[in-house]
């Protein structure tokens, strides 16, 4: 088991990353030892507050204030759209380049759509000779995601928008390339990773950037045919 490791201290705040499966922040059901949130409380001897978060089965950086008024002034940035998150993610098919447009509704309940954007980058493509579909061979795409607004599962619905679904996304995704990852790898995760993170210190004034290099835990995991 991949555990969370704590990427940087400073007096404000603190920056983790959490693995797929852990949960940012106190959730029923899950266990203590699933939860970032208590790992960083028992690791730094103190209290940590939530700024913001990430999907249980998301893994990557994620900040914490290290009282109330900190975590307040940095949640400051992420409602002010004034933090740059960058996420790489393996999706279904050969994604284009492309900055998508395209409004949301609330997960639960009535709303009105809201704005969403994200970026998409091709990486790499693969094509495998697996029929996991209809087709002799099967494509996918690893993909540098940067969401423009903050929605709930942004990327995921994107992707899916776009049918180009992210692999082990059992809620947005495709069942049938869901299931032949985790038969391949032995692993139920979403390939969906937050790999770093820039926004001005509002404590200092300084620029900060935060990263772990793409595929930190995800190469790991991968079949021998994605080399990335």
């Amino acid at each position: 088991m991949i555990l969370p490791e704590l990427l940087h201290v400073s007096m404000h705040y603190v920056v983790a990353f959490k693995p797929s499966g852990f949960a940012t922040h106190f959730t029923r059901g899950i266990p203590k030892d699933k939860n970032l949130m208590i790992w960083l409380r028992n690791t730094l001897k103190q209290h940590v507050y939530p700024i913001h978060r990430l999907d249980r089965p998301t893994s990557g950086i994620i900040l914490f204030g290290l009282n109330s008024q900190c975590a307040s002034k940095l949640g400051r940035l992420f409602a002010n759209r004034e933090v740059k998150k960058t996420y790489h993610c393996l999706v279904r098919g050969w994604m284009r380049d492309q900055e998508l447009r395209y409004s949301l509704k609330p997960l639960e309940g009535e709303g009105e759509r809201k704005e969403a954007m994200t970026s998409f980058k091709v990486i790499k493509k693969f094509e495998i000779d697996v029929a996991v579909g209809p087709h002799s061979t099967t494509r996918y795409s690893w993909v540098e995601a940067l969401p423009l607004t903050g929605r709930t599962h942004q990327i995921r619905r994107h992707c899916s928008h776009l049918r180009h679904p992210i692999l082990g996304d059992s809620r947005y995704g495709d069942g049938l390339h869901n299931r032949f990852m985790q038969q391949q790898t032995q692993k139920r995760r979403l390939w969906l990773e937050a790999s770093s993170i820039e926004f001005v210190d509002p404590f200092n004034g300084s620029s900060k950037r935060f990263s772990v290099p793409p595929q930190f835990d995800l190469k790991h995991e991968l079949p021998k045919e994605f080399t990335l």
